[in-house]
């Protein structure tokens, strides 16, 4: 007795998912990425972002004494 088209067509269509599931958790034990992460701030802003933090710091401060 064999099984029809449609049962050996999602036999197939599964064992191939399953194929590109595996390779895919596979991957980075074969090919590990090697790029270094690109700053998001430079210096500069982050020295902004700090001098304006305590800014705001200052202000809040100056309206919780109103």
């Amino acid at each position: 007795m064999t099984a029809p088209r449609s049962v050996k067509a999602v036999a197939l269509v599964a064992a191939a998912l399953m194929l590109l599931v595996l390779g895919a958790a596979l991957r980075p034990l074969f090919a590990p990425e090697n790029h270094t992460q690109t700053a998001v701030l430079s210096e500069t802003e982050i020295g902004f972002v700090h001098d304006m933090a305590a800014h705001h710091q200052q202000a809040l401060f100056i309206l919780a004494r109103l």
